[in-house]
């Protein structure tokens, strides 16, 4: 018969490596998704006065 008294029981630590790796695969897509949601859209281009016609429309 084995006696479990005897045997050393280790140590495990705080988490798992599937559990690091489901963490860094959330932080990875929320970093993505919010960076899609925040991105500036916003596009602009400079043109001279000169070439710029202003008139009313009729």
């Amino acid at each position: 018969m084995y006696n479990t008294m005897d045997t050393p029981v280790e140590k495990r630590g705080r988490f798992n490596k599937n559990t690091l790796y489901m963490v860094a695969g959330g932080a990875l897509a929320l970093t993505c998704i919010l960076y899609f949601i925040f991105r500036d859209t916003s596009s602009s281009i400079k043109v001279d006065k000169e070439r710029l016609t202003i008139s009313t429309v009729i």
